[in-house]
Order: structure tokens, then C-alpha cells, then sequence
């Protein structure tokens, strides 16, 4: 029988405002592409752990796909 992975805690309803604040600030930027935006939300919305190297391939897909 394969073990399950347990479930992912869900975020605290105060770390999820502040990443939809963040989100909704990056999306007005010029600066930054609407595909960045798309990736980092999902890597801060997906219950997977926060880390420089999940966010680094979220950020920088070309970059981060090097590395492994």
C-alpha cells in the first residue's frame, strides 16, 4: 500500500491577504509580466513549503530548470 503524503496545513487567513495584497501590487507593475505574476501565485497559493529555491523557479523558469 503507498504511503500518502499528509495534507498540506492551510495558510493562515492573514498569510493569504498578504499574498493576494502582494499579488494585486505586482499585477499594476509595468515592470513585471503577467506570466511571473501567474507563477509566483501559484507557488505562494499552492501549500507547497516557501523557500528561495521554489520561488527563484517560479520567478526565473529558464534559470531554475538549470539547476536540476
Amino acid at each position: 500500500m503507498a504511503l500518502k503524503n499528509p495534507p498540506k496545513k492551510p495558510q493562515a487567513p492573514t498569510t493569504g491577504k498578504v499574498f493576494e495584497a502582494f499579488i494585486a501590487a505586482l499585477r499594476v507593475d509595468p515592470r513585471v509580466d503577467d506570466a511571473a505574476c501567474d507563477r509566483l501565485e501559484a507557488a505562494l497559493t499552492s501549500g507547497q513549503t516557501i523557500n528561495p529555491a521554489n520561488l527563484k523557479k517560479a520567478l526565473f523558469p529558464e534559470e531554475g530548470a538549470d539547476e536540476q
